[in-house]
């Protein structure tokens, strides 16, 4: 796979690392897309109190990691007239 910038993340020292390479080095063998969830989720320009924030609101602050191809496999279904 080649690597975008998508596929890079700024530490808190401004270093960029790549995301999809476990600590050992060895790559996880597939694009992954982060979500992140948070109690107090909120989107630019909403007051807070708006339905669509708590589409990425959990009890806990979370972060969930999915396979890419889940994602695209799903939308092509939908698409499709399948999902």
């Amino acid at each position: 796979n080649t690597k975008s910038d998508g596929d890079k993340n700024n530490n808190k020292d401004g270093e960029t690392t790549d995301i999809t390479t476990v600590p050992n080095g060895n790559s996880l063998g597939c694009d992954i897309t982060i979500a992140a969830f948070h109690p107090k989720w909120q989107f630019n320009g909403s007051d807070g109190d708006a339905a669509i924030d708590y589409e990425k609101r959990t009890p806990y602050p979370t972060v969930s990691i999915v396979m890419s191809s889940v994602i695209e496999s799903l939308l092509k279904e939908r698409e499709d007239g399948d999902g």
